[in-house]
């Protein structure tokens, strides 16, 4: 009833993309906590699973990633608030979702 003639591929594009998005940055973060896990550091050296990002902060200030985690740590993160927000090129999405696709919505 609601929506343009497209609504049904609006709604999958923008899942889709929204999903994507979502998986970059989930994954970006959890590279970095499990960086955090596995390469404890300091005398009392604990294997301690945070998600706190003052903690990760300063403990990777610390002791930082080696470059090759460093490659997902930031680009996965950037791929996926700019899909989320959404940034150009990444916005092919929004006028779908808002019921302005090709062909236009209904006035």
């Amino acid at each position: 009833m609601w929506g343009s003639q497209q609504r049904q591929y609006a709604q999958s594009s923008f899942f889709l993309f929204t999903l994507a998005g979502s998986l970059l940055t989930f994954l970006g973060l959890l590279a970095i906590v499990l960086w955090h896990y596995y390469h404890p550091h300091g005398q009392s050296a604990t294997w301690k699973m945070t998600f706190s990002i003052p903690e990760l902060t300063r403990d990777l200030r610390l002791r930082p990633s080696n470059p090759a985690v460093q490659m997902f740590d930031l680009p996965g993160p950037v791929a996926g608030f700019a899909i989320k927000v959404p940034l150009f090129p990444l916005h092919t999405w929004l006028p779908l979702a808002h019921g302005r696709g090709a062909g236009g919505g209904e006035a």
